[in-house]
């Protein structure tokens, strides 16, 4: 039996204002991490996420919230910082 690649769930508001829930796995980093901001501050971020590849887009800067597969939160409104789709795989950071 194969494990279900994205045990977790991200849910934020769209720019409609609809509730959007997409599968993902969050990946806690190792040690101190820190990204660099659009306007230049750096702030530490304690997940890397994965995405199925069919993902749309998530904006820098929107309020996310993620379960994991029990229902219990990882993190509840915290920002997203980055999000990227690349040809074989889709990642964010939080």
């Amino acid at each position: 039996m194969v494990e279900n690649q994205y045990p977790d769930t991200l849910t934020y508001e769209d720019q409609n204002g609809n509730d959007v829930t997409v599968e993902c796995r969050f990946v806690p980093v190792r040690g101190t991490s820190f990204f660099r901001k659009q306007d230049g501050t750096e702030v530490q971020y304690s997940f890397d996420i994965a995405f199925p590849l069919e993902t749309e887009p998530i904006l820098s800067g929107v309020e996310v919230t993620g379960k994991d597969k029990s229902g219990t939160y990882i993190v509840f409104k915290q920002e997203i910082l980055w999000f990227h789709q690349g040809q074989l795989h889709c990642k964010g950071k939080m």
